[in-house]
């Protein structure tokens, strides 16, 4: 991670812009040389020397308070900076958001979080999603905190639905122009999709169409919108065609017909207007 900027550290640390104390003499020498000095930016030296310092502190079950010691970091932040501040936005997103193995704007979403989300996790899926809503109540500006709370909501909390796709659609508005905000938005779409598909067993053909019909032409606006704006997005196209194959796969179940092309009726229209569109 980058680190933490001095005059954020100074407020943290009680230190007024009137103190002739710097934040080395705040810190004392023995902390500070466990500490990298960047352009202004302060850090620990390794992820391993962060661990000892949280086992000093907090004592050997850290990592059980790691979700509420989460929160009190992203709110004394908040209450310290100004919530629009890109540098501590960033920050954030190094911390709660980016990937491992891959950055922020990686739209083949293989369902991963932070690592710090995933540790937490572990233990209990509520623990992440207590720090991501209280990432985004926080810095409400900005649109990868709505966005990965959406993402949790479907891939971890399981429940509650609509509200992944209302967060997701907040992702959007704060960032129109960004297709990874609607791709994401589309994947939300076509889970929703996928669970009607599994729940409704006993149906016909006709009435399974009926009834994913709004989210399918929801999830196929956010895909075409990310194409629009990204076309070489292949993942905007791959997601879509994917989305037809599961829904087709499961009106050839619905219809109890061995092949798609035996699918009666206007499911058989549905999936030749899909082919063709």
């Amino acid at each position: 991670n980058s680190g933490l900027h001095e005059v954020f550290l100074r407020r943290m640390l009680l230190l007024s812009d009137a103190s002739s104390f710097d934040v080395i003499e705040a810190l004392g020498d023995g902390p500070v040389r466990m500490m990298i000095r960047r352009n202004g930016l302060f850090r620990l030296m390794h992820q391993v020397i962060a661990e000892q310092v949280l086992d000093h502190s907090q004592g050997a079950n850290w990592r059980v308070e790691l979700p509420t010691l989460c929160v009190d970091f992203i709110a004394n932040l908040a209450r310290n900076s100004d919530t629009h501040s890109r540098l501590v936005i960033e920050l954030l997103r190094q911390i709660f958001v980016d990937r491992q193995g891959t950055d922020v704007d990686d739209v083949e979403d293989r369902q991963r979080f932070a690592p710090i989300i995933e540790m937490v996790d572990a233990v209990d899926s509520s623990f992440g999603h207590r720090i991501l809503i209280t990432l985004k109540d926080a810095f409400p500006s900005e649109a990868h905190f709505w966005n990965h709370l959406g993402r949790h909501q479907i891939y971890r909390i399981k429940r509650d639905f609509e509200k992944a796709e209302t967060y997701l659609s907040e992702a959007t508005r704060l960032s129109p122009d960004d297709y990874v905000h609607h791709h994401t938005l589309g994947l939300v779409r076509k889970y929703r999709v996928r669970q009607i598909l599994n729940t409704k067993k006993d149906v016909t053909a006709a009435e399974l169409i009926r009834e994913i019909t709004p989210l399918f032409e929801r999830a196929v606006q956010a895909f075409e919108k990310t194409r629009e704006i990204n076309e070489d997005n292949i993942f905007a196209y791959i997601t879509h065609v994917q989305m037809i194959l599961e829904v087709a796969s499961s009106l050839k179940s619905a219809s109890a017909v061995r092949s798609v092309a035996q699918i009666p009726g206007e499911a058989q229209e549905w999936v030749q207007d899909q082919v063709t569109t």
